[in-house]
């Protein structure tokens, strides 16, 4: 029964250091997005046009929201 416990606890430990490692990457990840109001929206759409709808890129949000 002590093993069970001690699993038990175990387990409860992990999930909250990795929820805890998920929140501080998320943190980290919004703190190196810059800010962009309006006008400077409005400003990157005229100089470079609206972004297609084909992504040109590799969604990479799956290594930023992954527990592993």
């Amino acid at each position: 029964m002590e093993t069970i416990v001690q699993n038990d606890m175990y387990l409860m430990i992990k999930r909250a250091v990795s929820e805890a490692i998920k929140e501080e990457r998320m943190n980290l990840y919004l703190s190196l997005l810059p800010e962009v109001d309006e006008d400077e929206m409005k400003d990157i759409i005229s100089k470079h046009g609206k972004p297609s709808k084909n992504n040109e890129y590799e969604d990479m949000t799956n290594l930023i929201f992954s527990e592993n």
